[in-house]
């Protein structure tokens, strides 16, 4: 990874809307998780918890050892390849198709939760859905991880893919 690209990865990852992406499940379990997998870092807000994943591991670090990770976890290789296609192919999946897509999260209250969104806040980092009125919800836009995701990571570290 070039410095450019560094510079611009650290941009996007201090300057996003939600906190890994929105790869956590919530404030305590995800700082859980970063203390589980040896991450050093003091609990403090999100924006603390940024610089100093930043100054301790860097973009590169974060990247490797938190995002990948995480994403692999969460979105098995088939979620992903089809997202990929969609993506390269520059058409937002139908959400019937997104449906039969599997998403591994143990967050068992959301998916639960069909009237506030539920399952599909778990796609946020790659899909936003909108959920406004049950009678026609539908994908609305890409994630902010999707680009990133598809341009950047996959491109540069590529164990991403598998």
């Amino acid at each position: 990874m070039d410095t450019k690209q560094s510079m611009r990865l650290e941009s996007y990852f201090l300057n996003a809307q939600l906190f890994l992406w929105g790869l956590g499940s919530g404030q305590k379990e995800t700082y859980k998780w970063l203390e589980l997998h040896s991450i050093q870092f003091e609990r403090a807000t999100y924006e603390s918890v940024r610089l100093q994943l930043i100054e301790t591991i860097g973009i590169q670090g974060v990247i490797q050892k938190i995002i990948i990770p995480l994403v692999q976890k969460k979105f098995p290789k088939e979620s992903r390849d089809f997202l990929r296609e969609k993506w390269n192919n520059h058409r937002l999946p139908d959400l019937t198709e997104v449906n039969k897509l599997t998403i591994n999260d143990n967050f068992k209250e959301l998916k639960e939760k069909k009237d506030a969104g539920g399952q599909y806040r778990l796609w946020k980092p790659f899909l936003e859905i909108s959920t406004q009125n049950p009678t026609w919800n539908y994908v609305e836009r890409w994630g902010q991880l999707a680009p990133i995701w598809f341009l950047e990571i996959e491109d540069t570290f590529h164990d991403a893919k598998y």
